[in-house]
């Protein structure tokens, strides 16, 4: 018994034909568009990015450092003077620092200094509010 296939018919095409294959890619890649100085002038890698964050967080607890020294040499041996000039100075410094620190996040290029700032903010105010509270705490218990 053998098989024959039927003729095609007007309407029977027989099978689709193979679809080209795709174009082969350009030898050569073309060059990239060269860097604006602000894409060239921001850092391009973690590495750099940690680096101006801890650098930022330094900046800023440098800054509460020296409230802290400033605020114990305008009071000298005054208790009272030195706890009230560094609760004022935090304030003035931590406002300040807050709006330098939002002005640097706003751009790509200083954006980690900004953010190692604001992580600054968040030390010094934990640890310059710990004197505070340790210093009224020592005036208190000597006082009564």
């Amino acid at each position: 018994m053998s098989t024959t296939e039927p003729d095609p018919g007007p309407d029977d095409q027989g099978p689709p034909p193979p679809t080209p294959a795709p174009p082969l890619p350009p030898a050569g890649l073309p060059s990239a568009p060269p860097l604006t100085p602000y894409e060239a002038s921001a850092p391009r890698s973690d590495q750099g990015r940690r680096r101006q964050v801890l650098i930022g967080g330094l900046v800023g607890v440098v800054l509460y450092g020296l409230l802290v020294t400033t605020s114990m040499a305008a009071g000298g041996s005054d208790q009272g003077a030195w706890v009230l000039s560094l609760f004022f100075g935090m304030i003035v410094l931590t406002i300040v620092m807050v709006i330098a620190g939002g002005l640097l996040v706003a751009f790509g290029r200083t954006r980690s200094f900004g953010i190692g700032l604001l992580i600054a903010i968040a030390i010094g105010v934990f640890v310059s509010g710990g004197v505070c509270v340790a210093l009224i705490a020592g005036a208190s218990a000597n006082t009564g």
